[in-house]
């Protein structure tokens, strides 16, 4: 559900969840407390150096960075000058992560797990756990949620007909009789397009 690696995305959605939960901004949170497994542990949680798309891509810190900045995580938010935003880095020097012993005698099924605890400034402990990443078998997404992870890719690219057209032809897919108008708008030539951010 985000363009980021596999094993970060409950951290994403946990950090996402109690903000969201408690009214927060990245300014209201004073540290935030990661447990994950070994493979997330060794695999993302790296310290963030902005070295490339790719790299951020895999990088549990900024990830959380991108959640506490900015609501959510999208294709358009990594770009160059958003790998080295000000107010990124300031929250990625909140966050730790650990190897939680308990998560990681739960097995591989349990791979991808996190165990949260958000500390406010205001001294409140705001703890949440995901044990199943949003898309996975065990933790299904529903279509409108897979609509708003199309738009947010696709924004600046798509006009929002052509976001309409395609959104009803996957929607209506196994009882649609022309697949005309959609190859039409996905095999359109396009320049490259600035995201949001670029745009800021």
């Amino acid at each position: 559900m985000y363009p980021t690696v596999t094993s970060i995305h409950t951290a994403l959605d946990s950090l996402r969840g109690i903000m969201s939960q408690h009214g927060l901004r990245h300014a209201d949170i004073a540290s935030v407390e990661v447990g994950c497994g070994h493979m997330t542990h060794v695999h993302t949680a790296w310290p963030y150096r902005p070295e490339g798309i790719t790299s951020a891509q895999m990088n549990l810190f900024f990830g959380l960075g991108l959640i506490a900045t900015g609501g959510s995580v999208g294709a358009g938010d990594f770009t160059e000058a958003r790998l080295r935003d000000p107010l990124i880095l300031d929250f990625i020097r909140r966050v730790s992560a650990h190897e939680d012993a308990e998560l990681e005698a739960m097995g591989p099924e349990y791979r991808h797990a996190c165990r949260m605890v958000v500390t406010t400034r205001d001294g409140r402990r705001l703890p949440h756990e995901e044990l199943r990443r949003r898309g996975s078998p065990e933790n299904p997404v529903t279509f409108a949620e897979l609509e708003a992870k199309f738009r947010a890719n696709l924004a600046g690219l798509l006009s929002e007909g052509e976001m309409r057209t395609v959104v009803d032809a996957v929607g209506d897919f196994e009882t649609l009789r022309d697949v005309g108008p959609v190859v039409a708008v996905l095999s359109k030539p396009r320049p490259h397009a600035p995201s949001r951010r670029d745009a800021a």
